[in-house]
């Protein structure tokens, strides 16, 4: 046995306290044993754990993805909340398939609020898609989709112009009396 190395045969790390690496040290200070692991915590006390269960949703509250997806870990493995979930108060995912949220909160784990869809049916019922195939014919607050009442900006994404309007009367009150100023201005 080398004398700078870890004081266990199988570890081949510098020697740092105790006759131990780092690593093993910090487990036999924790544990009380080198070779003693974390014990890893099931999926299920995982997920019970972040889960508020509410009336409708069951909002996730642990890590959430910049997507608005909730993640669970459990050891090294990562899995998308609500897909582990569908999994084990449902039943398993067949392949290809992907679970949709009726509820539209991708924070919500909640099994009665999910469904296995196909990505293209997921696609359709998310709001740009449909209504640039002409599957939704209002906006999320009632206003039809007409050529005048509807913006496509640059990027490709579509917005309803009343509710534009809308947003910006809340911010400015006074947007509507500068608009129709500037109108009468560029007519004359």
């Amino acid at each position: 046995m080398n004398p700078t190395q870890c004081a266990l045969i199988e570890c081949d790390r510098p020697r740092q306290s105790k006759g131990y690496c780092l690593m093993h040290y910090k487990r036999w200070r924790r544990w009380g044993d080198p070779r003693i692991r974390r014990p890893r915590r099931p999926y299920s006390e995982s997920f019970d754990m972040y889960v508020v269960r509410g009336p409708e949703c069951w909002q996730w509250t642990g890590t959430i993805y910049r997507t608005g997806y909730g993640k669970i870990n459990s050891g090294r493995q990562n899995m998308l909340a609500h897909r582990w979930s569908y999994e084990h108060h449902v039943g398993p995912i067949p392949e290809g398939m992907v679970i949709d949220h009726l509820c539209r909160n991708r924070a919500c784990v909640n099994p009665d609020h999910l469904e296995v869809v196909t990505n293209e049916e997921n696609l359709r019922r998310g709001a740009g898609y449909g209504i640039r195939n002409g599957m939704r014919s209002t906006c999320i607050h009632g206003h039809e989709y007409t050529p005048e009442n509807t913006y496509i900006d640059p990027k490709g994404g579509i917005r309803c112009r009343q509710c534009a309007r809308e947003s910006r009367a809340k911010r400015d009150p006074n947007a509507a009396r500068k608009r129709r100023a500037a109108q009468r201005k560029a007519s004359e």
